[in-house]
């Protein structure tokens, strides 16, 4: 079985943090959500993984996925234009060949293992197997109606859910997707849809099956859901995992902490749970629960808690807590005691900022 990892789209709504780089490889606990994916796949014996991408971000996968790869080869497939779900599972023809394949969205995050999915598949022999869970929106998802164990109807984001079963974006498919995708016709919205695929599989009478989610999981859209599977991420953290030249003075570390190499710590409090990225310099400050801090992030004199700061950034003498937020990469955050006493921003499109209003 070949793995496929569909990492097309724009991600509008995780700007501005995907103006520069794919929404894929935004960072949770200091690793690419993408590189969760290649774990379970991994985990689950899968050696070759196909990756859709467009052009465009292709040379930032490639730098950065490879060192995460390990032992499992990677292989970069180009969608020249984002037209649906359906027409980049189409791109990966070649690679699949006659394998079935394990299809994971890459923006999403699974906690679960595949292995059981995966069983299942190889037993009872469907042409496509979905992993669904009950939400409370089914109308904001593809939607499955049944009849018995056999789904016989897709939805995609209906008006009047058949269901609550969603579809969260984890299927195993054969070779037989790739007929019912050439005879595929635009969606309303002018894409090819997947739903609509497996749809064409129902039709010519295949068998279609769903397992249900028992394992939380999350689909990373929205800064919100980032910082959701940051904390579901660092839950799992057990006791302290320390790099080497880590430097630590008179400062208190809470465990559960990873602190990665290079790292200097110097008259702070960290309380974990908490992840510290490669030459992080945290001096007189205070890093709270499900925080990750990025590699050759400089806080002084500050205080964060529940959120991620990204590679590179700087925050400096910030008199409130910086709580559930994040900070992209080589940004400057600096307090003033100077006069007059107002705030000074160059703020860059699509950024969201609160700021406490001070009784009289």
């Amino acid at each position: 079985m070949k793995g496929l990892i569909l990492c097309g789209g724009r991600g509008t709504r995780l700007r501005p943090y995907s103006y520069s780089r794919p929404k894929h490889l935004l960072p949770v606990a200091n690793r690419p959500v993408i590189a969760y994916v290649i774990d379970k796949m991994r985990q689950a014996g899968i050696r070759e993984i196909g990756i859709v991408v467009p052009p465009y971000f292709r040379f930032q996968f490639e730098e950065v996925l490879g060192q995460y790869s390990g032992d499992v080869a990677l292989s970069f497939i180009e969608q020249p234009e984002a037209k649906g779900l359906a027409h980049a599972v189409g791109m990966a023809r070649d690679f699949i060949g006659n394998d079935p394949f394990l299809l994971f969205l890459g923006d999403n995050f699974y906690d679960g293992k595949l292995n059981e999915l995966i069983e299942r598949f190889r037993k009872e022999g469907p042409e496509a197997l979905l992993l669904v869970s009950q939400v409370q929106n089914p109308s904001q998802f593809g939607v499955v109606e049944f009849k018995g164990s056999q789904i016989v109807r897709l939805w995609e984001k209906p008006k009047d859910p058949p269901s609550s079963y969603a579809i969260i974006g984890v299927y195993i498919l054969t070779p037989k997707i790739f007929d019912v995708i050439d005879d595929l016709r635009p969606s309303a919205r002018g894409e090819y849809e997947l739903t609509d695929a497996i749809q064409g599989l129902i039709d010519k009478g295949y068998a279609v099956t769903a397992s249900p989610c028992r394992s939380w999981w999350k689909d990373t859209g929205q800064p919100k859901d980032l910082l959701a599977c940051n904390r579901q991420v660092l839950l799992n953290l057990q006791g302290e995992i320390r790099g080497s030249n880590v430097t630590i003075v008179s400062s208190m570390i809470q465990e559960p902490v990873v602190i990665e190499t290079g790292a200097y710590i110097e008259d702070s409090v960290i309380r974990g749970p908490v992840s510290i990225g490669i030459g992080a310099r945290i001096i007189r400050s205070y890093v709270g629960p499900f925080t990750s801090v990025g590699e050759g992030v400089h806080l002084v004199d500050a205080e964060i808690e529940n959120s991620i700061v990204l590679n590179g950034s700087h925050v400096k003498k910030v008199s409130k807590r910086i709580d559930e937020s994040i900070i992209g990469s080589e940004v400057q955050i600096e307090g003033s005691r100077g006069n007059p006493r107002s705030i000074r921003m160059n703020v860059g499109d699509h950024t969201t900022m609160f700021l406490p209003i001070e009784d009289e």
